[in-house]
């Protein structure tokens, strides 16, 4: 149940080491809409998207930690497997292969593993 734990916690870590460093992006994402040939909506819209997903990853990472660590939810923590994994797949899909994607990839396995690893029945 440690090694869960521990896989657990180092997807966690992963995916809020990600949001951060995304949302260090933020700055360049508002200087680059702010061209006046951008619609209003597209540049309020690409700002406020890019700041929801870092947010989104940290409330995955927080959620994942109680789920797992707190609550030993096998079910729990795979859904939030999920969202890491989709995004990692649809990034690879429309933008291409860069270290985000690898790292929403390995989150998405090592919550995964972690969340198998966890006893069974205990939480489901």
């Amino acid at each position: 149940m440690l090694a869960a734990r521990i896989i657990i916690l180092t997807g966690s870590i992963i995916l809020i080491g990600t949001a951060v460093f995304h949302g260090t992006g933020y700055r360049d994402v508002s200087a680059a809409t702010a061209a006046p040939a951008l619609k209003p909506f597209l540049r309020s819209v690409t700002k406020a998207l890019w700041l929801d997903y870092s947010i989104h990853l940290l409330l995955i990472a927080v959620i994942s930690i109680f789920l797992g660590l707190k609550l030993n939810s096998r079910t729990g923590v795979i859904l939030c497997a999920v969202v890491p994994l989709v995004d990692s797949i649809l990034l690879a899909r429309f933008v291409g292969l860069f270290p985000g994607v690898f790292l929403l990839a390995a989150a998405a396995a090592l919550l995964i593993l972690g969340a198998i690893l966890l006893p069974s029945g205990a939480g489901a």
